[in-house]
């Protein structure tokens, strides 16, 4: 006689809640013009798109100087989302030349 036995332990644990925070940094430099500025905005309004449920995120774009879309990330929702679209829908190469360090350390 044989018998078989399976048994499935699952430990209990609790989860923390996380913030998951995305932020897109944007040159915006003017080597950046024209067809390359169109195919960074039209990827970007496809992420803003693509965000899981409440994330938190923000746009940084860079030249000489930069720019941030809010003062800090905000919660992805449907506000932020349409304020985001009209932001990347204005956006131009027009921050000068090409400095990265500063965003860098502002994010």
């Amino acid at each position: 006689d044989e018998v078989t036995a399976m048994i499935t332990l699952v430990p209990e644990f609790e989860l923390h809640d996380t913030r998951n925070e995305i932020v897109f940094i944007v040159d915006r430099s003017g080597s950046m013009s024209g067809s390359k500025m169109d195919n960074v905005k039209e990827a970007l309004q496809l992420f803003l798109r693509a965000l899981p449920e409440n994330c938190y995120f923000n746009i940084v774009g860079f030249g000489t100087s930069y720019q941030m879309l809010f003062n800090s990330s905000q919660r992805y929702d449907d506000a932020t989302l349409i304020t985001a679209t009209q932001h990347v829908n204005l956006m131009s190469a027009n921050l000068g030349g090409t400095e990265l360090m500063n965003p860098l350390h502002a994010v």
